[in-house]
């Protein structure tokens, strides 16, 4: 010993001796240190990460408030129409001739179920001879009751050349949805063609 530290004084081979005792400690510590050696006590709180536990050795914390709403998401889709039908019928048909001063004749008719309906109608009128007077008188019903007529008053003009028309209307109820028609123009026959009817289901109209 004497060799090593020599004449030093007692605090150098005091300082000296605690160094090695220290450095011999940790790499003791460090080496070999025992299985299940270190506690809770040896352990600093909150110093120990996640990757030093196997996944599923740390139970689940309690469940955190909930977070604010989210935007609101894209209206859906609109639901079918009631009476068990669909939301919408149409029919499309072709050319129909028009008897001439016969009165009252059906163009076009769909039997719609109960519900409330919007309907539209659409035909083209054509008289094949210009007739001095003609005219021409339509109107659209369901169930029988009207939901729209053809032109102001008696009707309208009904000489020669095609002509385009529309009649709508809404209306609670079911039954045929037609379109009616009638002409004064007794010498030369009328036809009717592109005639289509749709009806499209409604929550509620006017009345319904």
């Amino acid at each position: 010993m004497r060799r090593i530290f020599g004449n030093g004084s007692y605090a150098n081979v005091t300082a000296t001796l605690a160094l090695v005792i220290a450095l011999g400690g940790t790499s003791y510590a460090a080496i070999k240190l025992p299985k299940n050696s270190v506690s809770t006590l040896q352990v600093k709180d909150r110093s120990l990460l996640k990757k030093d536990f196997r996944p599923g050795q740390l139970p689940a914390g309690k469940r955190g408030p909930a977070g604010p709403a989210g935007p609101p998401g894209d209206a859906g889709a609109s639901g079918g129409g009631g009476g068990g039908g669909s939301a919408v019928f149409n029919r499309a048909e072709g050319a129909d001739g028009l008897v001439p001063g016969a009165g009252d004749q059906v163009i076009q008719s769909m039997n719609l179920p109960a519900g409330n309906w919007v309907v539209t109608a659409k035909f083209i009128a054509e008289n094949a001879t210009a007739v001095a007077g003609g005219v021409l008188s339509c109107r659209l019903t369901l169930g029988g009751a009207v939901i729209d007529t053809l032109g102001p008053g008696a009707g309208i003009d009904f000489d020669q050349g095609a002509t385009s028309n529309t009649l709508t209307g809404a209306a609670a109820g079911g039954g045929p949805a037609a379109v009616i028609c009638n002409t004064s123009n007794t010498v030369s026959a009328g036809s009717y063609r592109a005639r289509s009817i749709t009806a499209i289901s409604a929550g509620s109209v006017a009345g319904g």
